[in-house]
């Protein structure tokens, strides 16, 4: 059972650690599964005891992490502050301690997509107009860098950028308009994608949706 919080209180785990001692840590909250390494935020932690349940804490929707265990101890890995928490027992004591790391797992960095990807999911997750600074700064940069080099397969997240990651302030339009005017053909095929498979909600009427008809127009004016 996951420990008493404000995250799926009184449900079974969504997943179990397991130390090399053979000690099962619970998890319960929410995962993006298409992230590789699993990408984890919104959470509760507890060590699973054969007589009791040891409450670790609970991680909010601010905080995106890596999890993994080494030995007998338990990794957190926040991602946008670039932080590891070592977490451990020593008998019935949870100990606690928090190191510097960088979004580094196993060797490797973080890619500019999967960063937007991490960032986006996180931001509709949370359903706000407003994002931590830390979050605007990672996005911007990594849709800088994906001016230059993007994979047609990923155009379909950042058509959904386009439209839904709108913070306070944050130029998320212009940014990845660039990316769409370096190949626009392959981008106007995703446009007319996400056309066609608009979801319920959305109709030409309203923003966002059509808004992206005026960006289909535009790109092909330019393409002309």
């Amino acid at each position: 059972m996951c420990p008493e919080s404000q995250i799926k209180a009184d449900t079974k785990p969504d997943t179990i650690f397991y130390l090399q001692n053979g000690t099962p840590i619970s998890f319960c909250g929410y995962k993006f599964k298409d992230s590789q390494p699993e990408v984890y935020l919104k959470f509760v932690l507890a060590f699973c005891l054969p007589d009791t349940l040891l409450h670790i804490d609970i991680w909010n929707a601010n905080q995106s992490c890596h999890i993994r265990t080494i030995a007998d101890t338990l990794l957190v890995d926040e991602i946008d502050i670039k932080l590891t928490e070592k977490i451990y027992l020593k008998g019935l004591s949870i100990i606690r301690k928090t190191v510097k790391t960088n979004t580094v797992l196993g060797g490797r960095k973080e890619k500019p997509i999967k960063t937007v990807e991490r960032i986006f999911n996180q931001y509709v997750l949370q359903s706000e107009s407003t994002d931590a600074s830390t979050n605007k700064d990672a996005m911007k940069i990594a849709l800088q860098l994906l001016q230059s080099k993007t994979d047609v397969k990923d155009l379909p997240l950042l058509i959904n950028v386009w439209m839904y990651y709108d913070p306070t302030d944050f130029p998320t339009r212009q940014l990845t308009q660039k990316i769409f005017e370096k190949d626009k053909k392959a981008s106007l095929s995703a446009i007319n994608y996400r056309l066609k498979n608009k979801m319920k909600f959305e109709n030409k009427e309203t923003a966002p949706y059509s808004d992206l008809l005026l960006l289909k127009y535009e790109l092909t004016k330019r393409g002309m």
